[in-house]
């Protein structure tokens, strides 16, 4: 393996973690694992939701090791289910971030994870936003987390 191959992970790995970081600080999380758990399944929800071209354009900010995981077990051409209410997201993020974690409101997940997103690619974030259903961008507005 080259060292340039190498390289390229331990910066991935790096900007990885300071994703995790940040979701641990707007969210007050302390445990690392649970944090990245969280990011991932609010990425699969949101992912869900958007179309081939916008998943396309977000995955591309994304640090290698997260845009992996974004897009891990997603089939585009499968039967793809959006959920058009902001419960069923919600529900969404409950199932993949309850098999790892118990007792949390996965509205938090979310509001935490989205302002990750606003930090880390404000661009994307705001014109993904923007077209997203209402009930999604007030979810997005919340300002329950301070960096």
């Amino acid at each position: 393996m080259s060292t340039i191959t190498i390289d390229l992970f331990a910066k991935s790995l790096a900007e990885t973690n300071a994703w995790i970081d940040d979701y641990m600080s707007v969210s007050g999380e302390g445990d690392p694992e649970r944090a990245l758990h969280a990011l991932r399944a609010t990425l699969h929800a949101l992912r869900d939701q958007l179309t081939l071209d916008q998943n396309a354009h977000l995955s591309a900010q994304l640090p290698t090791m997260l845009r992996g995981l974004y897009f891990e077990a997603w089939d585009p051409h499968g039967t793809h289910v959006r959920r058009a209410t902001l419960e069923g997201f919600l529900e969404r993020i409950s199932d993949e971030y309850g098999r790892h974690v118990r007792d949390f409101d996965p509205q938090d997940v979310a509001t935490a994870a989205f302002a990750v997103l606003d930090l880390r690619v404000a661009a994307v974030a705001a014109k993904i936003r923007g077209t997203l259903p209402k009930e999604y961008r007030a979810l997005w507005e919340i300002p329950l987390f301070e960096v």
